[in-house]
């Protein structure tokens, strides 16, 4: 089910320790002590786009150093081109959902 590996991938990318200047890691930081904001995109029908925010919600008050940045893109033609961009100008989201 993908709302198990968004929260397997919200997780496991708070506990890095990358020193990436762009990144959002912190330098240093030990596991589940990540603080800064990560870009998640996907896309959904309205049902699946609320329950990627619930889950956002909640994991933003376990982690409350994390801020997540929700990007939605209308449908899946859509997140390709928004992901090609981002990409080719060296600015992807931190997280992004491909069926």
């Amino acid at each position: 089910m993908s709302i198990v590996f968004v929260v397997f991938v919200l997780a496991s990318a708070c506990t890095g320790t990358g020193g990436e200047a762009d990144g959002p890691s912190t330098t240093s930081a030990a596991p589940g002590e990540f603080g800064g904001t990560l870009s998640f995109m996907a896309f959904g029908d309205p049902e699946e786009l609320m329950a990627y925010r619930e889950l956002i919600d909640a994991f933003q008050v376990a982690e409350p150093g994390v801020t997540v940045e929700f990007i939605e893109t209308s449908d899946r033609d859509d997140l390709i081109a928004r992901l090609s961009t981002a990409f080719a100008g060296g600015a992807p989201p931190d997280l992004f959902l491909m069926n």
